[in-house]
């Protein structure tokens, strides 16, 4: 896995923390950019916008459900 993508991935789990605990307005670009240490610009630099932070929120859970529920169909089948 590349830093680039490892940095996304990092920044998808601090916000997806964000997001449970104080809901998608209760976090900003500058906080993730705070707990990882590194400048708002960063955080910019794989999501440009909030929405955008939210839209790969989405879609992570959406693809880690379907893939829960794969694993429960393989399950179930074999």
């Amino acid at each position: 896995m590349s830093n680039s993508t490892e940095r996304a991935r990092e920044i998808l789990e601090i916000a997806e923390t964000l997001v449970r605990r104080r809901g998608y307005n209760g976090f900003s670009h500058t906080e993730i950019a705070s707990e990882l240490g590194v400048s708002k610009l960063s955080i910019h630099y794989h999501f440009k916008t909030k929405e955008e932070l939210g839209l790969a929120l989405v879609d992570m859970y959406s693809n880690g459900f379907t893939h829960a529920l794969t694993q429960i169909d393989d399950s179930q089948s074999g």
